[in-house]
């Protein structure tokens, strides 16, 4: 019997999870499970562990899985992403983080402007 491992947080609970991906060795697991998982798997476990994303950012382990988290999130989810990491762009793993949600809003807001665009003109 093979089970994805994002099908593990719908028997976990959100501050089990948290825990595991602030862990040292737990966070990449964490990191994998969002890596592989299905869209609904992934939203499923942003879902949970988003509140957390202060908390993890924070963390050294904790903030791998935050970079993790900002790449599954829906665009729509970004904005509450930036109001949780506002004034930590200088916390020496919170800016990592903040980075990643840059580089992360600047491709969603290049794919959003390419809508519409014949092909030969996308780059």
């Amino acid at each position: 019997l093979h089970t994805s491992p994002a099908s593990y947080s719908h028997r976990c609970t959100a501050d089990a999870l948290s825990e595991l991906a602030s862990d040292p060795y737990g966070n990449y697991v964490v990191q994998a499970a969002l890596r592989v998982a299905s869209a609904s798997h992934a939203a499923a476990l942003v879902a949970h562990l988003l509140p957390r994303l202060q908390k993890l950012a924070r963390s050294k382990s904790g903030s791998n899985v935050a970079e993790a988290i900002i790449g599954r999130a829906q665009p729509e989810q970004l904005s509450a992403a930036r109001a949780t990491l506002v004034g930590l762009a200088s916390h020496c793993y919170a800016r990592h983080v903040v980075a990643a949600l840059n580089r992360r809003e600047l491709d969603v807001s290049s794919n959003v402007s390419m809508v519409g665009l014949p092909d030969h003109l996308h780059t």
